[in-house]
């Protein structure tokens, strides 16, 4: 049994799609218990834990952005070396790693290379972070951890990573997402402001990767031709959130719902109660929530580009997200077939069978033993 190190902050400061992979992948961790996990964290005060996560922990009481000059600029050891001392891996799971002490072994989670493959619709202070930190942590990393082939692909052709020190897991659908009574699912989205109108519901942080403008042009031109549709956007704001916000607000009547960051507790309704679920992004490391729609039973169309077509597995309408009428013509036959909704639906039950983040910390944890057995020179 190793002792094992998990940089823990993402799960508790981020609440987009990084923290909760973070998350839930720790708790299939802990669950596992095949090797001591600790979880790591920094700040002061110290983070605040949520009452039924159970595990050793240490914090390092210093500030993150002075911990990034430290290691990311700077180059400084410490404190990393000084809190990490008798740990056999540290897991860093949020694509920097920190300057450790030698002979230490180490895994890196690099969750997409927007930053590459979609610099237009990233953040340029996101952009220059990354473009420093992740080719450093990539050849140096005993192993890279990553959640598709699409982005182990991308690692090889940017980073020229040997691909056998790269190790895909699959990302799990957690127990709350299926198929609901159909009573449920309408009294919450009622309390969402989507009674009545069928609603394409979308669902992700806001920002221009997610490419919500064209999917609010897409929805208006089915309205335009005749369709009673609305578009539920839910994830908290994000970079360029005041551009989204005039887009939804000068739409004719008024059909967007920007329904901010939703509780986890509600996904699921959300899912069961929309036409369709629709994840139209420029660039995804992977799209966990394609996956959960899939699990509660909405058809899904996505991207053909990036690690989207992988996630959706055959089960999914793929369309060229630059190409507004290709993305309305999706869903225009997704509101006019019933037939297709329902084969799409059943398709996409099939898919999630068997993708569990318990099967999570078994890919986890053999790139974690990949690492101590195959030390980098």
């Amino acid at each position: 049994m190793a002792r094992v190190a998990i940089e823990y902050s993402p799960a508790l400061l981020q609440v987009g799609g990084v923290g909760r992979s973070v998350r839930e992948m720790t708790a299939a961790l802990l669950h596992s218990a095949k090797h001591a996990y600790t979880l790591m964290t920094s700040g002061l005060p110290a983070p605040h834990f949520p009452p039924n996560l159970h595990a050793p922990r240490r914090n390092i009481p210093l500030p993150d952005r002075l911990l990034t000059r430290l290691w990311h600029r700077a180059g400084v050891a410490f404190p990393a070396a000084l809190f990490t001392r008798g740990f056999d891996l540290f897991f860093a799971t949020n694509f920097a790693l920190p300057p450790l002490p030698r002979g230490m072994r180490t895994a890196v989670f690099v969750h997409d290379l927007t930053y590459l493959h979609a610099a237009e619709a990233a953040v340029p202070s996101l952009i220059a972070y990354l473009s420093s930190v992740v080719p450093r942590a990539v050849t140096t990393a005993d192993v890279v951890v990553v959640n598709s082939l699409s982005t182990k692909r991308d690692l090889v052709s940017a980073y020229d990573v040997d691909p056998q020190r790269i190790h895909p897991v699959q990302f799990g659908v957690g127990a709350q997402f299926g198929p609901i009574e159909a009573e449920l699912a309408r009294r919450t989205a009622a309390r969402y402001g989507l009674g009545g109108s069928p609603f394409v519901f979308a669902v992700g942080t806001l920002q221009p990767r997610k490419n919500y403008s064209r999917l609010i042009e897409a929805v208006a031109i089915l309205r335009h031709s005749g369709q009673d549709v609305q578009l539920a956007i839910a994830g908290p704001e994000g970079w360029m959130m005041d551009d989204l916000r005039r887009d939804a607000e000068s739409a004719s009547s008024q059909f967007v719902r920007l329904l901010g960051k939703v509780p986890d507790s509600d996904l699921p309704a959300l899912y069961n109660a929309a036409l369709c679920f629709a994840m139209p992004s420029l660039y995804e490391g992977y799209g966990l929530p394609v996956l959960e729609a899939m699990a509660c039973g909405a058809p899904v169309v996505t991207s053909n580009v990036s690690s989207l077509p992988e996630a959706a597995g055959g089960a999914a309408l793929l369309v060229d997200p630059r190409d507004v009428s290709a993305l309305a013509d999706a869903l225009g036959q997704l509101m006019t077939n019933p037939e297709l909704r329902a084969g799409l639906s059943a398709r996409g039950l099939e898919r999630v069978h068997g993708h569990t983040w318990a099967r999570t910390a078994v890919d986890l944890e053999a790139a974690f033993d990949f690492a101590l057995a195959n030390p980098r020179a």
